[in-house]
C-alpha cells in the first residue's frame, strides 16, 4: 500500500473479527505499521478505533467498511463442541463463514467503501484443497470435504471474482494449523495445541485418533506477520490464493508427546499419557489426512518466513497457558 506522508492521511485498515484469536494477533502486528486500524467485532465497545457490529447485518457491515483502504477478514464461526469444524446444518456458520465475505464482495462491487478497489485479505484454510498425497503448492485442484472447507472455498471465490472485476484487490491466505498464546483475553485458541495443552494441564490423558497423521504447525505471531506482509505486497498478491505454513509437517503423535512432556516439566506433576481412541462421530476424513505445505510462492514474493520452530512454539504456548488465570 502507498502511504501518504501525513499521519491523519494514513491508510485505514478495518479488521473484521478483531477480538478473535487470529484477529487480535493481527491487530497487534499492525500497531507497528504506518496505518490506522479500525477494530470491528461483536464484543467491542464503540470508540474512535473500535466498532461493535453484527457483521451478518448488511448495514452494519457497510458501516464497518466505510472509508477502509484495506479490509482484513478473520471473522469465523465453528459449531459448539466441534473445535474448528461446523455442522452441515448449522445456519449461523453459513451466514458468517460464507455470507460475510459474499456481502463484502457485493459492497465492493457497489463502491460502498468509498475507496476504489480496496485491499481485501481473507483468512482461508489449506484444507480447502481436500486430500492430496503430494505437498500442497496452491496449484492443485480444490476438492473440499467438510462443510467448513466448502464454505471457505465459496467465500474465497466470491472475493476473487470481485477482484477480477476490479471491485477490490482480494487476497486469500490459506492457513494451516495455527497455535500459540492468545493476544487478548477474548482471543481463545481452540486449536489442537491449546486444546491438548488444556487437557494435559488438567491431568487428562491426550487422545490420539490416528498416529500416522501429520500437520504443518504455524505459530500465531508468524501468521500475523504474514497478514502484514500481504498488506505490504497487495498489488502483487491480489487475485489469487496463497498457502501459509512452515513447510515442515509434524506427526501428531510427536506433538502430543511433546505437550505431555512439557506440561509435566513445567508443573512437576505426573506426565499424562497419550492414548489411542476412536474418532468421534463429528470427525471427518480431513481429520485423518496429513497435510504437507509448500509456502515458498508466498515467501518468495513477500520476503515473509516463519521464524518460530514448532517445538519452542509449543513450549511458549504452554507456558502462557499455565501463567494465565484458571478457567
Amino acid at each position: 500500500m502507498n502511504v501518504p506522508a501525513a499521519d491523519n492521511e494514513l491508510p485505514l485498515v478495518a479488521v473484521l473479527g478483531a477480538t478473535g484469536f487470529v484477529g487480535s494477533a493481527v491487530v497487534n502486528a499492525l500497531a507497528a505499521e504506518p496505518v490506522r486500524v479500525r477494530q470491528v467485532a461483536r464484543s467491542l465497545a464503540d470508540g474512535h478505533d473500535t466498532m461493535a457490529a453484527d457483521l451478518t447485518d448488511e448495514d452494519a457491515l457497510a458501516r464497518a467498511l466505510r472509508g477502509a483502504d484495506a479490509i482484513i477478514v478473520v471473522v469465523n464461526h465453528v459449531s459448539v463442541g466441534r473445535g474448528w469444524r461446523v455442522a452441515e446444518d448449522d445456519p449461523v456458520a453459513t451466514r458468517v463463514n460464507l455470507g460475510i465475505p459474499q456481502t463484502i464482495a457485493q459492497l465492493c462491487e457497489a463502491g460502498a467503501t468509498g475507496n476504489e478497489a480496496p485491499v481485501v485479505i481473507f483468512a482461508g484454510s489449506t484444507t480447502q484443497a481436500g486430500h492430496h498425497a503430494a505437498r500442497l503448492t496452491g496449484t492443485e485442484p480444490d476438492d473440499p470435504v467438510s462443510a467448513y472447507d466448502q464454505q471457505k472455498l465459496a467465500a474465497e471465490l466470491e472475493l476473487i471474482n470481485a477482484s477480477a472485476s476490479g471491485a477490490c484487490r482480494a487476497i486469500s491466505l490459506r492457513l494451516p494449523t495455527i497455535y500459540g498464546p492468545a493476544a487478548s483475553a477474548t482471543g481463545t485458541d481452540n486449536g489442537i495445541v491449546s486444546s491438548m495443552g488444556r487437557r494435559a494441564c488438567n491431568g487428562v490423558d491426550l487422545t490420539l485418533w490416528d498416529s500416522t497423521v501429520e500437520r504443518d504447525l504455524l505459530f500465531v505471531d508468524d501468521l500475523a506477520a504474514a497478514f502484514v506482509a500481504a498488506l505490504r505486497n497487495a498489488d502483487q498478491l491480489a487475485g489469487s490464493h496463497w498457502l501459509l505454513g512452515r513447510g515442515e509437517s509434524v506427526p501428531i503423535k510427536t506433538l502430543f508427546d511433546a505437550i505431555a512432556d512439557d506440561v509435566a516439566d513445567l508443573t512437576g506433576k505426573p506426565r499424562v499419557s497419550v492414548v489411542s481412541a476412536p474418532p468421534p462421530d463429528y470427525a471427518s476424513s480431513t481429520d485423518m489426512a496429513s497435510t504437507h505445505i509448500d509456502p515458498s510462492p508466498f515467501a518468495d514474493l513477500t520476503g515473509w518466513s516463519a521464524t518460530v520452530d514448532w517445538r519452542s512454539g509449543v513450549r511458549r504456548t504452554l507456558e502462557a497457558r499455565l501463567s494465565a488465570p484458571p478457567d
